[in-house]
């Protein structure tokens, strides 16, 4: 993998669900060590500054649909589908605590009988 990713000009990755601030961050901004597709836009970046400075939730979430714009107009990404998961659990179960599909708190789960 460390010799295709990141490296050949063309390959498939996985990224399982994110919050918006954290994929668009990782994936497209221009510093971030993981983006794929080489895309640098400073307007870009800018938009991503200002979304974490915003409190209003509305507000934050139209910044980041004006990224998204961005990253599909300009950007060099693929993106076939998206995933959608959700979570099914026993009334047995006791503090199931899901953030997202890979990120299941098992430790902290319990059974009554």
């Amino acid at each position: 993998w460390s010799e295709v990713w990141l490296v050949e000009p063309f390959y498939t990755s996985a990224w399982m669900e994110r919050p918006a601030d954290e994929i668009l961050n990782q994936a497209w901004r221009s510093t971030a060590k993981w983006n794929e597709s080489y895309f640098q836009n400073s307007e870009y970046d800018q938009l991503l500054d200002e979304a974490r400075r915003e409190l209003d939730f509305d507000a934050r979430r139209d910044i980041y649909y004006a990224a998204q714009q961005l990253i599909a107009e300009e950007g060099g990404s693929l993106i076939p589908f998206h995933v959608d998961s959700f979570h099914i659990a026993s009334s047995a179960l006791s503090d199931v605590q899901a953030r997202d599909f890979q990120h299941i708190e098992w430790h902290l789960i319990s059974k009554s009988e």
